[in-house]
C-alpha cells in the first residue's frame, strides 16, 4: 500500500488545526489557573501569559509539550504552577538568578580565598644607581630598578667580569668561546660583547 502524499493546501491545513488544539490547550491552561497573571493581574494576550513551576525540581515537563495530550497530566504539572505575564517572569527569574549568583560566589569563596589588593603606592631607590622610584605596593618586592638599562647593568655585573678583564678576553677569545666561559648564548654574549666595545671604542 503506497503512502498517501499530501498535498500543500492538506498540510496547511494540519499545521492550522494543531496550531488550533494548543491554542485551544493553552487557553483552557489559562483558564484552570485563574486566567490573568498572578502578581500584576494582566490578561490581555495568551502570549504573553506562561507558566512558571515554583520549584524547577519538581518539574516533569513543560505545559507546551506537544506530546503530553491527557488533561488529566496537564492539570498535575499546572498545580506546580503560577500564571505570570512576560514582564512578571522575567522579574521573578532575575530574583532567582541574583539568589543563585550569590550562592555561587559564596561556594567559590569558600574555595579560593579573598585576595585584597592594597592599590597604595611606596617610594623605594633604584638597587643600581639609587634613584628614587614609585611603585604600586603590590609590585614593590618585584620592581627593583628605575629603567631597563640599570636592570641590564645589574644582570651583567653579576655575570660577566669586570670590563678590563673583558676587554682581554675579547681580543683573545672568538664569540663562542666567551659564551662557553660564562654559559651564555651566543647572542647575548654577541650583545654585552657590542656595548663594551662602543663603550671604550675597540
Amino acid at each position: 500500500m503506497t503512502k498517501r502524499k499530501l498535498t500543500s493546501e492538506r498540510k496547511a491545513y494540519l499545521r492550522w488545526r494543531i496550531s488550533e488544539s494548543r491554542r485551544a490547550l493553552k487557553l483552557k491552561a489559562i483558564e484552570y489557573k485563574g486566567g490573568a497573571c498572578s502578581k500584576c493581574g494582566y490578561s490581555k494576550s495568551i502570549r504573553s501569559l506562561v507558566f512558571h513551576h515554583i520549584d524547577p525540581q519538581q518539574k516533569d515537563f513543560t505545559i507546551s509539550n506537544p506530546n503530553i495530550r491527557s488533561w488529566e497530566k496537564i492539570k498535575l504539572e499546572l498545580d506546580k504552577c503560577e500564571l505570570l505575564c512576560s514582564n512578571c517572569h522575567g522579574e521573578v527569574h532575575d530574583i532567582l538568578d541574583k539568589i543563585n549568583n550569590e550562592k555561587t560566589y559564596e561556594n567559590l569563596r569558600k574555595i579560593v580565598p579573598e585576595k585584597k589588593i592594597d592599590i597604595g603606592s611606596v617610594f623605594k631607590k633604584c638597587s643600581n644607581c639609587e634613584k628614587e622610584i614609585k611603585v604600586y605596593k603590590s609590585a614593590e618586592n618585584k620592581r627593583n630598578f628605575c629603567s631597563r638599562k640599570c636592570s641590564d647593568e645589574v644582570i651583567y655585573k653579576s655575570v660577566w667580569d669586570s670590563d678590563e678583564i673583558m676587554i682581554d678576553l675579547i681580543k683573545s677569545m672568538s664569540v663562542k668561546e666567551i659564551a662557553l666561559r660564562y654559559n651564555r648564548s651566543k647572542s647575548t654574549t654577541y650583545a654585552f660583547i657590542k656595548k663594551i666595545k662602543e663603550k671604550y671604542n675597540i
